[in-house]
């Protein structure tokens, strides 16, 4: 996977000998004339997408892909489209396939392409309350 510098270093072959992705991006602006150090300047100038894929982990159906930049968050899925396996509900997002609890939150500023993974934890069954 592509970094932003190494994105923006694709995109702007002039800029191979800056080894900061904020210097190059900050160029970019001034040189376009939007001026200032703006986040929402530097991302229209960049314009940089990464893709969020989404895997169902222990569940099962599928969400689409979604795109998101490096400046604009996206508002991640609840997980209303996959079924849990049986006792089990819908916990979140992590970006390890093996990983236990959520650790990604929405919104969600992908700054790579990356896969997001269901988590799911244990139904807890209610206790009965004890008769007198």
């Amino acid at each position: 996977m592509a970094t932003i510098l190494e994105k923006l270093q694709e995109k702007y072959p002039n800029a191979e000998g800056i080894d900061d992705a904020r210097n190059i991006a900050e160029a970019v602006a001034a040189i376009n004339g939007v001026g200032g150090r703006g986040a929402g300047a530097i991302a229209d100038q960049i314009e940089i997408s990464y893709t969020v894929s989404f895997d169902a982990g222990l569940g099962t159906g599928s969400i689409d892909s979604m795109t998101g930049t490096y400046i604009t968050p996206i508002t991640l899925p609840d997980g209303s489209d996959l079924t849990a396996p049986e006792d089990y509900e819908f916990a979140g997002w992590a970006t390890e396939s093996d990983a236990t609890e959520p650790d990604v939150t929405s919104p969600y500023t992908p700054t790579e392409d990356v896969t997001l993974y269901a988590i799911y934890t244990e139904i807890e069954e209610e206790e009965e309350p004890a008769n007198p």
